[in-house]
């Protein structure tokens, strides 16, 4: 009873949070079917709803949230129903889109800086402003925004993010903070923040701004920033450092790794670093693309994948998977289907690099990137140098992707779960071979002394 309070006192308070004026609305029945279709496309096909325990949990959290369906709702405010909920299974692939901005919306005005998490404090990062003067600086600690604490802002809009660990859930808060923000407290015209001094704490006050401005500018100059890829010559070492922000385009990284890999042959390079700090995943594929230039023997991504069987995920295979269909299709459905990893070749390359190996971590190393890491320890093919990297050695992935029929709210659902390598326990992450703390440059460092005493131990 007193949980169903809690989540009732949530969901109230940030249906009234967020105006509604001027904004389209669906009657409760709509919502209702919406709510129904989530359920059919959640509930048979999640894993961890299999076991009894979880499932008995999430039924009832579902019919309490849905008994709140009495008004005509915005879909901002029908987000934030849904949201928690598949937030409550802890899995990062298994997650509801923020909805589409309306003209409406778009004209409202939100906070103007991006922000970034570091040991749950909030800092500033961005301004999405040409800034002329303020005595507010980029990495300073953000103690309030309106007179909510730093502490209650994070508390809160985490309640809306799919992830299993907490620095999973701080990307996405980051990436969308102005979003969460105006949809759990408001818009605002100003926003009065309080930055924390040594000497004194400052109130700051600062302009919102329209969020159309921010979208049809600013994002895409962030974006133009974040390179997914990248690398450094360092000839004085006799080593080449590759950045690997993100394993999602396949096709970009093959262009990529091929000349960087054939730079490396034709320099007869020796040493390779391969930085995945701040990766957050993407595809099998990328991955296998990666080992097929440093695998020096067959390797296996994972320990083992459970599949959950049902007829959502054979229906969804037939459809967008016929492959997948083929090979699901015999199974009865309700049952956990277990793979053991299966051994990968890698291809033959006339560029495949044979030296030494360090991979850099940290906490933002997750999914695929994290799983990379696991097979390299596993191999013994490098050295691990960084912190514990984010997620967890089991995770659930390859979602189905679904839409609801009125609201048009677009969700995915993991029906695998994956046990990579790199930790014997399964709730935590890849242990590095030599824990670093990810500041300053102390990873970097460490690499450098660790690869100086392996040349004079040749």
């Amino acid at each position: 009873m007193q949980k169903n309070l809690l989540l009732f006192i949530f969901l109230l308070s940030s249906t009234l949070a967020f105006p509604q004026t001027e904004c389209k609305v669906y009657p409760p029945q709509a919502l209702a079917e919406d709510m129904d279709f989530f359920y059919s496309k959640v509930t048979p096909v999640h894993p961890l709803l299999f076991e009894r325990i979880y499932k008995f949990k999430w039924n009832r959290d579902f019919t309490f949230a849905k008994s709140q369906l009495v008004n005509d709702l915005s879909i901002d405010d029908f987000y934030k129903i849904l949201a928690p909920l598949l937030a409550s299974l802890g899995d990062a692939s298994t997650v509801i889109k923020l909805p589409e901005e309306d003209s409406v919306q778009m004209s409202r005005m939100v906070f103007p800086l991006s922000i970034k998490i570091k040991n749950d404090k909030i800092f500033a990062a961005n301004f999405y402003y040409q800034k002329k003067k303020t005595i507010l600086e980029k990495g300073e600690e953000i103690a309030e925004i309106n007179g909510i604490t730093s502490e209650e802002i994070l508390k809160d809009l985490r309640k809306y993010v799919s992830g299993n660990t907490i620095s999973v859930k701080n990307i996405t808060v980051e990436e969308n903070f102005r979003t969460f923000f105006a949809m759990r407290y408001g818009f605002y015209e100003k926003y009065n923040v309080l930055i924390k001094r040594v000497e004194k704490d400052v109130t700051i006050a600062m302009n919102g701004i329209p969020e159309k401005n921010i979208t049809m500018k600013n994002t895409l100059q962030e974006q133009a920033k974040k390179k997914p890829y990248a690398f450094a010559v360092d000839t004085a070492r006799d080593c080449v450092i590759f950045t690997i922000r993100s394993f999602s385009d396949t096709d970009a990284f093959n262009t990529f790794a091929d000349s960087v890999f054939y730079l490396i042959k034709e320099k007869q390079i020796q040493h390779l670093i391969i930085d995945v700090r701040n990766n957050i995943g993407g595809k099998n594929a990328t991955l296998d693309s990666l080992m097929n230039y440093i695998a020096l023997k067959p390797y296996q991504q994972y320990r083992k994948t459970v599949v959950r069987t049902s007829d959502e995920l054979k229906a969804y295979y037939e459809v967008n998977a016929p492959e997948k269909y083929a090979e699901f299709k015999r199974f009865p459905i309700e049952k956990l289907i277990v793979f053991l990893g299966e051994k990968v070749e890698p291809h033959a390359k006339d560029n495949r690099f044979t030296g030494d190996i360090y991979v850099w971590t940290n906490d933002l190393t997750s999914g695929m990137a994290a799983t990379f890491a696991g097979v390299i320890k596993k191999l013994k093919r490098g050295k691990i140098i960084g912190t514990e990297t984010g997620g967890t050695i089991v995770y659930y992935g390859e979602s189905l992707y679904y839409t609801l029929p009125h609201t048009g709210l677009k969700f995915y659902v993991s029906p695998k779960r994956f046990m990579q390598y790199g930790n014997p326990d399964s709730d935590r992450g890849v242990i590095p071979d030599y824990k670093v703390a990810d500041k300053n440059n102390d990873i970097e460092l460490f690499t450098y002394d660790l690869m100086d005493n392996n040349k004079d131990k040749k």
